[in-house]
């Protein structure tokens, strides 16, 4: 059975992230290294939400679950801002020196090489990324 956090898209908010998922991940029997890829994998994703995903300064909520299946961690997270689907983000140029470097990509590029599986919908206005780690 899944447990569910509901936070505002606020940087204050994320910040319960981590102890929802310690909490989560513990009642579960989920390793610490397993459970600290999926903190750092949700931590970053929503603060991109909070810092990209609306064009408003009204209360959003975003849902984040979680639960475990088989050996993996996984975990949903839903939100209704813009659109947006990390696994069609381009591959940042990590050979570039820093000063020709875009700014943005990098988390996406660490979401991508931690998770061991994400999968991505648009779905009644809402974003729902599926992420698994493997663990």
């Amino acid at each position: 059975m899944a447990q569910t956090l509901t936070i505002a898209n606020t940087e204050a908010a994320v910040i319960g992230v981590r102890d929802f998922v310690a909490t989560t991940a513990t009642a579960l029997g989920i390793a610490d290294a397993t459970a600290e890829r999926m903190t750092l994998i949700l931590e970053e994703l929503a603060s991109n939400v909070v810092k990209y995903g609306f064009d408003d300064d009204t209360r959003h909520d975003i849902e984040i679950s979680l639960w475990r299946e088989d050996e993996s961690f996984c975990a949903l997270m839903v939100d209704d801002g813009r659109p947006f689907d990390p696994l069609s983000a381009g591959e940042p140029d990590l050979d570039a020196d820093l000063e020709e470097r875009g700014i943005g990509g990098l988390g996406i590029h660490l979401v991508r090489n931690m998770a061991d599986g994400l999968d991505y919908e648009r779905t009644e206005g809402r974003n729902r990324l599926t992420i698994r780690v493997a663990g």
